[in-house]
């Protein structure tokens, strides 16, 4: 699905209204009624209903939705932000359409004592806000914080920003937030989206020419993504090992051997046709502890280095190739890497200390166009350099993407997953992915994933979304609290079939 921002789809309104001569009043009834669905769905057992209108238009959409919910019998009350002649368009035409309804209109600060069974209904800012909320709105968005019953945002919870991550003031928290045509960027990045609880988009009649003319890059990664990826790689049915590509891990030490023997087992688990792990001999124990199925190459002696530069040559030839978990950044493995990295031409997927070994280094040049670096948020500051918080993530990974010309995987909430020219917010995973080994598997499923075929930034946005949602089949069994990285790696297949059979979208579009 794609995500907009606020700029793309007033243009959408704009091109809508002004140059194809659509009544922008028809689009507002369309948002309205649709809104005012999705509440009586949302809400059925609830008779009372508090809208809290702002000037614009996203006010006007909550004069329609009260015009509804009061025709099919619910007691609506209406806050105005500002006075009546503040509204104008399309939005005062609405208001004035209210005359002679039985909708009580009060003007803030006047406002009713309201119960935790009334459904708050939250039309006060729509897309357009660029810097924090102030006067009248802020009042308003304080006033009502504490509300214990449902809240329904409409476009977006008051306060946030539509093309950011960022919280600049604190919004009104949202129990659901329904979006007009497209989802806009604060419902998918965090922090942002932990306040528009859960978000569905409502079609409001945007001819999709119009759409498509807006040039969007940016995409929520959903099943449907997922399944459009798969369906350009078909697995063919007379396919055998050396038809799905042969996986090289490089990594593992003395500490650490399991990471590297979960990338491998997992890029066997995503699919690969064969997996070799390269590493020092008390990696054996943990790779085979797994299972019998992937291929070890031991170096000698306590770390890899470059005496073993044309040993891991050829037996990675051909192959296709990740490299970092549970490695060090020993200088021994310091020079080992740059040498590798100027023999190798083909893309690659760096995790872990070969990040911090391309941070301590800046050694930006050797790394192969179209690679694909997984940081996490601390990574991602040292490879940048950047004190940046985390609330600029979408930012921090296009940025980099388009100064290095890499795929960077910026792990997280919401992981974004961004190359030179496309983006996805990604929808799959949870809380209890947060646990020792889990990014060990992404980086043996994206590399998988690679190896058998996908281009590098599909085989990332893939990859992302097939280990979130083998975490969250995972978590339907054993629970948050009880996921490890194994059992995330063993619902890898059931992800995939998943993926491929499901046919219920998992963002509701109305």
């Amino acid at each position: 699905m794609l995500l907009a921002t606020g700029d793309q789809i007033r243009k959408a309104d704009q091109v809508m209204i002004e140059e194809l001569d659509f009544p922008g009043v028809l689009l507002m009834e369309e948002a309205g009624r649709k809104a005012a669905n999705f509440i009586l769905d949302t809400c059925p057992d609830h008779s009372r209903f508090l809208v809290l209108a702002g000037p614009g238009n996203n006010g006007g959409d909550g004069f329609v939705i009260a015009r509804y919910l009061m025709r099919w019998g619910k007691s609506v009350q209406i806050i105005l932000s500002h006075a009546p002649d503040r509204y104008a368009g399309d939005a005062g035409i609405n208001l004035k359409a209210l005359n002679g309804s039985r909708i009580l209109v009060r003007i803030w600060p006047e406002h009713p004592g309201i119960d935790d069974e009334t459904v708050l209904i939250d039309a006060l800012l729509g897309t357009g806000i660029n810097s924090e909320i102030r006067g009248v709105i802020l009042e308003m968005v304080h006033s009502f914080a504490a509300h214990q019953g449902p809240v329904i945002a409409i476009d977006m919870p008051s306060g946030l920003l539509a093309d950011t991550g960022k919280v600049l003031s604190k919004p009104l928290k949202a129990d659901y937030t329904l979006t007009f045509q497209l989802p806009k960027i604060c419902h998918a990045v965090y922090p942002a989206a932990n306040f528009c609880g859960t978000t569905c988009v409502a079609d409001i009649g945007i001819w999709n020419s119009v759409i498509g003319d807006l040039g969007i890059n940016r995409h929520w990664m959903d099943g449907q993504e997922a399944r459009d990826i798969l369906k350009h790689h078909p697995r063919p049915v007379e396919g055998h090992k050396g038809t799905f590509g042969h996986v090289a891990l490089i990594g593992g030490s003395n500490q650490y051997p399991g990471a590297i023997a979960l990338s491998g087992h997992a890029a066997l688990h995503a699919g690969a046709g064969l997996s070799t792990v390269i590493g020092t001999e008390h990696c054996r124990t943990a790779i085979f502890g797994m299972g019998p199925e992937v291929i070890f190459r031991a170096v000698s002696g306590e770390r890899i280095n470059r005496t073993h530069l044309d040993a891991v040559l050829e037996w990675t030839s051909g192959c296709t190739i990740g490299i970092g978990p549970g490695w060090s950044t020993h200088p021994e493995v310091k020079e080992f890497f740059l040498t590798f990295l100027e023999k190798t031409d083909r893309p690659l997927v760096l995790d872990a200390d070969a990040l911090n070994l391309i941070a301590f280094e800046q050694c930006w040049d050797l790394i192969p166009p179209k690679s694909v670096i997984t940081p996490h948020p601390g990574e991602i500051k040292r490879l940048l350099r950047s004190d940046q918080g985390s609330d600029q993530r979408l930012e921090q990974a296009e940025q980099l993407a388009k100064d290095k010309n890499l795929v960077v995987v910026l792990k997280g909430a919401g992981t974004v997953v961004a190359s030179p020219n496309k983006t996805w917010v990604n929808t799959s995973g949870n809380s209890g992915m947060g646990t020792g080994g889990s990014g060990d598997v992404l980086t043996g499923v994206i590399t998988s994933l690679l190896a058998q075929g996908h281009q590098p930034a599909s085989a990332a946005a893939l990859g992302v979304y097939l280990h979130g949602l083998a975490g969250d089949l995972a978590t339907q069994k054993f629970g948050a609290p009880g996921l490890t990285a194994s059992r995330i790696m063993e619902h890898l297949g059931p992800a995939m079939v998943t993926i491929i059979e499901r046919q219920e979208p998992q963002i509701t579009t109305i």
